[in-house]
């Protein structure tokens, strides 16, 4: 026997919706294949789960369109804490710090290995760590590292973190929409259900290719299993 399979795509429920509600409005109040209330129902859930597509697509263009700019801070910042680090040894090397103002920074007096500065968990870390030690470091008469000056490093340190809180910001929206948009899917699947089952119940006397057209309309569609067609369906 044909089977009927729910659509699997936001747009085949839109499609299915739509489809329901203009062939309700050319049936008329009149003894309707569709009843009322679901044709109300889906002119209600329409327009709110378009909406909430709308909202979910353009929070993840926005995450797209982020991202190129977040991987640029991301390289900045890199290079600026590794840079400020390697002239922090450069002068320790020259004899113009000495190796223990290191502590400053909670780097190793006894190494001059620059961090593990690949994820963005540790740039934050590490930059935090870097401005409050050179800073501590000044207060106590230490003179300023230049080039990069710490200034200079915070500057693209603070772009760097109110992109990530930004994108942090929308990947929640995005969670969200993620969550209002199932939760619309579960609502459409329940009314294209329901009405497909109506339409059935209203053909049901018919026989299957007149069933199968009359369903169309409704947006019904129906599959064959291998190897059956028309012409051996058992009636």
């Amino acid at each position: 026997m044909p089977y009927r399979r729910l659509p699997k795509t936001d747009l085949a429920r839109l499609s299915a919706l739509q489809t329901l509600i203009e062939k309700g409005e050319k049936d008329g109040i009149n003894e309707p294949v569709v009843s009322l209330r679901l044709q109300n129902d889906a002119k209600s859930l329409l327009p709110h789960y378009e909406q909430a597509l709308f909202q979910y697509n353009e929070a993840k263009n926005k995450q797209k369109n982020n991202n190129g700019k977040t991987r640029n801070s991301v390289k900045m910042v890199r290079l600026y804490i590794s840079h400020f680090i390697q002239v922090l040894n450069m002068s320790i090397a020259r004899g113009e710090f000495k190796k223990n103002v290191k502590i400053y920074y909670e780097l190793d007096p006894d190494t001059n290995n620059i961090p593990e500065l690949t994820s963005e968990k540790s740039l934050l870390e590490w930059g935090e760590k870097i401005i409050k030690g050179e800073s501590e470091r000044q207060r106590n008469g230490g003179t300023p590292i230049f080039n990069p000056s710490i200034a200079k490093m915070q500057v693209f340190f603070e772009i760097f973190k109110d992109q990530q809180t930004e994108q942090m910001l929308v990947s929640k929206n995005i969670a969200n929409h993620a969550v209002n948009v199932q939760k619309l899917r579960d609502r459409c699947d329940a009314v294209i259900f329901e009405v497909w089952n109506e339409v059935e119940a209203a053909f049901a006397s018919l026989s299957w290719d007149e069933r199968i057209e009359n369903g169309k309309k409704y947006g019904l569609i129906y599959y064959f299993r291998r190897g059956e067609n028309l012409e051996n369906i058992a009636e």
